[in-house]
C-alpha cells in the first residue's frame, strides 16, 4: 500500500476547510455538481456577511451623522475592514479556482517526480522539518481564529449575565453595532439576529483561512523543492577525493542537468501562478491590515471594559499574525529560490571542465532573480513588507491618538 504524501495530507485538510467555506479547490476529478453546491454554500456565506456589512456601514454613516461616540465607531470600523478584506480574499480565490487547480496539478507532478528520485537522509530531513514547521503554523493560527470568534460570539453574553447581577435586568446586546429595518432587541427576533451575527463572523474566518492557508501550503512546498533542488546541484559534480582529474561532461550528467534545468523552471512557473492568485487581494490586505492594526490597537489602549479590551486585543494579535505569516511565508519562499546559487557555488565546480562550468552558471545567474510574491507589483511581499505596514500603522496610531486627545 502506498503511503500517502505529506503534500496529500495537507491538501486533503485544506479540501476539507475549503468545503466549509464554499471555495471549490480540488485538483483532479472535479464535477459541476460539486462545484455547484460549493458555489450555493459560498452565496450563502456571502449574503450573511455582506448584509451585517451593510447594516453596519449605515450604523457607521448613522453614527458619525448624529455624532455617535467616537471609540463606537473605532469598534466597527476595524470589524468592516476585515469583513471586506475577507470578500475580496474569497473572491479572487473563486475567479482564479482553475489557476489553483493547475498549480496543485503542478505540485503533486513534483511530488510524483521527487519520488523516483534517490533518496537520503538530508532529504529527508529537510521535508520532514518544513512539513512540521507548516503543520504547527496551520494548528496555532485555528486555535487563534477559533479564539477570535469566540471572544465576539460570547463576550456579549458574558456582558448580559453580569448586568444581570448587577440590576437584576436584562439587557440585550449583540456582538457587532448595526441597524436593521426592524427592532433587533425584541426578544423573539434577537437569538435569530444573534445566530446570523455569529454566522457572518464565522463566514469572515472561512474566508480568511481558506485564502491563507493554502498560500502558506503552496508556499511551503515550492520552498521544500528549492531546497531539494539545491541539494541535488550541490551534488551534481563527482569528483574522487585526492583527485587532480578535472569533472568531465558525460551522457548521465547532461540528463540529470536537464531534469534539473526542467525542475528549476516548473518552480519559477509555479511561483508565477501562485503570484496571478493572490497578488490582487494580497495588495488589499497590505492597506487594509494597517487601518485595522491601527484602530485595533487605539481600541484597546483607550477602552477600559475588561471584556472589549481582551477581545480586541486578541482581534490585534490575530491581525498582526495574519499579515505577519503572510509575509513570512513569502520570504521563506524568495530566500529558498535565491539559495539555489548557493548550491552551486557549494558543489565542487572548480573541478568541472568549462563546458561544465559553464552550464551551471546558466542557473546560477537565473537564481539571481529571485522568485517572489508581489503585492500586485506595488511591493514585494516579505518581512521587509511587513515592517512597511507595521510602520504605516503606528502612524496612523500617532495621528489618531493626537485627534482623540485634543
Amino acid at each position: 500500500m502506498q503511503q500517502i504524501s505529506h503534500l496529500d495530507k495537507t491538501l486533503n485538510g485544506l479540501e476539507i476547510l475549503n468545503r466549509y467555506a464554499g471555495i471549490y479547490i480540488k485538483s483532479g476529478n472535479n464535477t459541476n455538481v460539486d462545484r455547484f453546491k460549493y458555489r450555493c454554500l459560498y452565496l450563502s456565506h456571502s449574503f450573511a456577511a455582506n448584509y451585517q456589512l451593510f447594516c453596519s456601514i449605515i450604523w457607521c454613516i448613522n453614527g458619525v451623522r448624529n455624532g455617535e461616540d467616537f471609540i463606537a465607531i473605532t469598534y466597527t470600523i476595524p470589524c468592516l475592514t476585515i469583513s471586506v478584506l475577507a470578500q475580496f480574499k474569497g473572491i479572487f480565490l473563486i475567479k482564479n479556482e482553475k489557476r489553483a487547480d493547475e498549480l496543485i496539478a503542478k505540485l503533486k507532478n513534483l511530488d510524483e517526480k521527487e519520488k523516483k528520485r534517490a533518496q537520503s537522509e538530508e532529504k529527508d530531513e529537510i521535508v520532514k522539518s518544513e512539513w512540521k514547521f507548516l503543520n504547527y503554523v496551520l494548528k496555532t493560527l485555528s486555535i487563534f481564529y477559533t479564539l477570535l470568534v469566540a471572544g465576539f460570539s460570547i463576550s456579549p453574553l458574558v456582558v448580559i449575565a453580569l448586568n444581570y447581577f448587577q440590576t437584576k435586568e436584562v439587557e440585550l446586546i449583540l456582538p457587532f453595532f448595526a441597524i436593521y429595518g426592524y427592532d433587533p432587541f425584541r426578544w423573539m427576533i434577537w437569538p435569530f439576529v444573534y445566530l446570523h451575527q455569529c454566522w457572518s463572523e464565522l463566514a469572515v474566518v472561512l474566508n480568511i483561512s481558506a485564502a491563507d492557508y493554502f498560500f502558506f501550503t503552496c508556499c511551503i512546498y515550492i520552498r521544500i523543492q528549492f531546497r531539494l533542488l539545491k541539494y541535488d546541484l550541490e551534488n551534481i559534480i563527482h569528483v574522487e577525493k585526492n583527485s587532480n582529474k578535472l569533472f568531465v561532461e558525460n551522457e548521465m550528467f547532461r540528463n540529470h542537468f536537464n531534469e534539473l534545468v526542467k525542475w528549476h523552471q516548473d518552480l519559477i512557473e509555479s511561483v508565477d501562478i501562485l503570484e496571478i492568485i493572490y497578488s490582487k487581494s494580497t495588495l488589499f490586505n497590505f492597506f487594509s491590515s494597517s487601518l485595522i492594526i491601527c484602530l485595533t490597537g487605539f481600541n484597546v489602549t483607550i477602552v477600559h471594559d475588561a471584556t472589549n479590551m481582551m477581545t480586541f486585543t486578541s482581534f490585534l494579535f490575530v491581525s498582526l499574525v495574519q499579515v505577519f505569516c503572510l509575509c513570512f511565508f513569502a520570504d521563506l519562499l524568495m530566500t529558498s529560490s535565491m539559495n539555489i546559487g548557493e548550491g552551486i557555488y557549494n558543489s565542487n565546480l572548480y573541478m568541472a571542465e568549462p563546458k561544465v562550468a559553464k552550464k551551471l552558471l546558466l542557473i546560477l545567474t537565473r537564481s539571481q532573480k529571485p522568485c517572489k510574491i508581489t503585492a500586485s507589483g506595488y511591493a514585494d511581499v516579505n518581512l521587509k513588507s511587513f515592517m512597511r505596514v507595521l510602520s504605516t500603522a503606528w502612524s496612523y496610531f500617532a495621528l489618531l491618538q493626537t485627534m482623540y486627545g485634543n
